[in-house]
C-alpha cells in the first residue's frame, strides 16, 4: 500500500467534519449568492487611476466612461464568475464525500461501524466501543483493518483511471 494513498484516505477520514462544514457553507453560498452591486464597480472606479495615485484629478478616460456604462453587465459577469468557481469546488468536495462514503459501505460491517462511528459521527475511541460493546483492542484492529482495505479501494481506484 502507497503511503500517498495512505495519508489521503487518512485525511479523507480526519478531515470529513470540516468537509461537511466547507460543503455546507459553500450551499449556502450557492443558494443565497452574494453578487457583486453595480455601486461595487463603480466603488472600485473611484479608488483608481491609471498613474496609479488612487485619486481623480478631473480627468476622465475613455475607459472610465465606458466602464461606467457598463457596469451592470461588469457586474453580472463578475458575479457569475464567483458563483461558477464555487460551484465546481462544491461539486468536487461532494463527489469526495461521496465516493468516501460508498467505499465505506463496501467494508465488513464491523469495521464499517467503527468507520462511521469515529470519524464521521466523531464519536472517541471510548465512546464507539461502548456503543458497540467491544474492547478497545478490538475497536483498534477493526479500525486499522477498515482503513487498510479502504486504502485498497483508493489504489484500484486509481489504477483504473490510470488505465
Amino acid at each position: 500500500m502507497s503511503d500517498t494513498i495512505q495519508a489521503r484516505v487518512m485525511a479523507l477520514l480526519e478531515g470529513y467534519p470540516d468537509t461537511m462544514r466547507k460543503i455546507g457553507v459553500y450551499r449556502y453560498e450557492l443558494e443565497y449568492t452574494a453578487s457583486v452591486t453595480p455601486d461595487e464597480v463603480i466603488g472600485s472606479m473611484n479608488f483608481t487611476h491609471s498613474d496609479g495615485i488612487g485619486t481623480v484629478t478631473g480627468h476622465i478616460s475613455n475607459k472610465t466612461a465606458y466602464i461606467a456604462m457598463h457596469y451592470h453587465e461588469k457586474a453580472e459577469a463578475l458575479t457569475e464568475e464567483a458563483t461558477g468557481k464555487l460551484a465546481a469546488r462544491l461539486w468536487d468536495m461532494e463527489q469526495e464525500r461521496d465516493r468516501l462514503h460508498f467505499y465505506v459501505s463496501l467494508l465488513p460491517p464491523r469495521q464499517r461501524k467503527v468507520i462511521r462511528l469515529h470519524y464521521f459521527a466523531g464519536k472517541s475511541r471510548d465512546e464507539v466501543c461502548e456503543l458497540l460493546k467491544i474492547a478497545s483492542s478490538t475497536y483498534d484492529k477493526n479500525r486499522k483493518k477498515g482503513i487498510e482495505l479502504l486504502c485498497g479501494m483508493y489504489a484500484d481506484a486509481s489504477e483504473v483511471r490510470k488505465a
